[in-house]
């Protein structure tokens, strides 16, 4: 998702440079900025041991359980629940005729949380940040594979 958003904020700011609304120097200041982000992302997939994937995960997760839960905790849970997530995707997982391969998706993130230490007040919303963002990321799975 981030790297889309940095792809739409390169795009538009191209589309301003082609419509004469902004200078070359600013289209160059825009393509900084993007690609220092971009290396900062990057910074951070070392430090925690977690591929772009993951990272969207565990910044979903992060953002409202990241002061209950250890950094470690959340990273070897995230790792857990993104194999778990895509040893269960198939074609079309997100289309309503296909609800019991989402179901399945479910379950699988379910078992992986119930077998971590989660506490059961967190469980369901949890599960439900992270089956947003497994849609969010996989919705065009196996196309973005």
């Amino acid at each position: 998702v981030k790297y889309k958003s940095f792809r739409e904020m390169l795009e538009a700011t191209i589309l301003k440079y082609h419509n004469r609304a902004i200078t070359a120097a600013e289209v160059v200041r825009v393509m900084i900025e993007i690609r220092k982000e971009m290396k900062e992302e990057d910074q951070r997939e070392s430090e925690l041991r977690l591929t772009a994937e993951e990272l969207a995960f565990y910044d979903a997760v992060a953002e409202n359980f990241g002061a209950l839960y250890d950094k470690d905790f959340l990273c070897d849970l995230i790792r857990e629940i993104v194999k778990a997530v895509k040893d269960n995707l198939q074609v079309d997982w997100t289309k309503p005729h296909r609800e019991d391969i989402k179901a399945a998706v479910m379950s699988s993130v379910k078992l992986v949380l119930r077998k971590s230490k989660v506490k059961k007040e967190d469980f369901d919303p949890l599960l439900e940040r992270i089956v947003l963002q497994a849609v969010a990321l996989f919705r065009d799975w196996p196309n973005v594979a």
